[in-house]
């Protein structure tokens, strides 16, 4: 929270503006890493005792913190042909190996006092998302990493490109399990594995949707004519299914019938059978509608990319350098508004 404050008063007294709307971008975009709605997210927290103005308070410091970045140290990074040749060098040696998908969770600290509070913290994080509170979302609220903007995601990467406490345990966990805090020189990190694949080569769990869900709500134990009655409301929009832009104007015809906007989701990221259903479906298609707890669900696909595998270009790799550059100069500034701060009140 200190943190949090000290964010945006930098950015304030910078003069930097954070809009509702950017705030509801990247919310929709945690939303969408966690494979759920905007409501859903809502939902979620709110049973867990976690008032999502929270979420939308950390989501906006981290967006005011990432512009003063950006205008107070991006021109001043620059980075070297040599720097990238051996970066390249490197990847060219990794491509045959084992490739793990890696989200994180950073918490630093400056000193012994801190570093107790911060592994009760991360222990207790650990445990409610264990419990089921979505990755994105925590590493959004709680992250001091410069991905937390990304809900902790740091991409595709060999073991031998993470610091070696991370490593060796990526390198024991399985797909979807959360690591116990990782205890580094000036932090811990929890990290979640979200898949892993041989190689470089295309990886259909990397294929990546822009998808529509169209809910019509049912209770659990509703008997089987409601049931039915909404199914065959759902069969009705899917046969006059014209285009994505139009499925909101569509869904109001049913009373209660919920369209979300189109959401972009990573295949590795949606559980079966719907990312089977997914898989099967072209740009324009639509799964067969699903019974859940919540109801009837319609997916439509409204746009798909498939996975080349890696492709690797020294743009590539400048601005994965570029970042970590940044990352790096973001911390030590954070670290000198809070020696400040702890300054001005003595």
């Amino acid at each position: 929270l200190i943190d949090e404050k000290l964010q945006v008063a930098e950015a304030r007294r910078l003069e930097l503006e954070v809009s509702e709307e950017e705030v509801d971008e990247a919310l929709e975009r945690v939303a969408s890493r966690s494979n759920r709605s905007k409501e859903e997210i809502t939902e979620f927290l709110k049973a867990n005792d976690i008032d999502i103005e929270t979420l939308r308070s950390q989501i906006y410091a981290d967006i005011a913190w990432n512009k003063v970045i950006s205008n107070r140290f991006a021109p001043l990074v620059t980075i070297g042909d040599q720097e990238v040749d051996e970066k390249m060098r490197q990847i060219e040696q990794e491509a045959n190996q084992v490739q793990y998908h890696v989200a994180e969770i950073y918490l630093g600290f400056e000193n012994a006092a801190q570093e107790r509070e911060m592994q009760n913290g991360a222990r207790r994080l650990v445990e409610q998302m264990r419990q089921g509170v979505p990755f994105p979302a925590v590493a959004a609220q709680f992250s001091q990493s410069a991905t937390a903007a990304a809900g902790g995601d740091i991409g595709w990467l060999a073991a031998s490109q993470l610091p070696s406490p991370i490593a060796d345990e990526i390198v024991k966990m399985s797909p979807g399990e959360i690591s116990d805090p990782i205890k580094t020189l000036n932090g811990f990190y929890i990290v979640q594995l979200i898949n892993k694949q041989q190689g470089n080569g295309p990886n259909p769990l990397r294929n990546r949707f822009e998808v529509i869900r169209v809910l019509f709500p049912v209770a659990p134990d509703a008997p089987a004519p409601a049931v039915q009655a909404r199914r065959a409301q759902a069969d009705e929009l899917i046969s006059n299914f014209r285009t994505c832009p139009r499925v909101s104007e569509q869904a109001a015809a049913y009373p209660g019938a919920q369209a979300s906007q189109p959401t972009e989701v990573e295949a590795g990221q949606i559980q079966e059978p719907l990312r089977g259903l997914l898989q099967a479906r072209e740009a324009g298609e639509i799964a067969p509608p699903q019974r859940t707890p919540q109801g009837i669900e319609v997916f439509i696909v409204c746009n798909r990319w498939d996975d080349q595998g890696a492709q690797i270009t020294r743009d590539n790799i400048e601005n994965n350098l570029f970042n970590q550059r940044l990352s790096m100069m973001a911390r030590r500034h954070l670290r000198d508004l809070r020696r400040d701060a702890i300054v001005e009140m003595r």
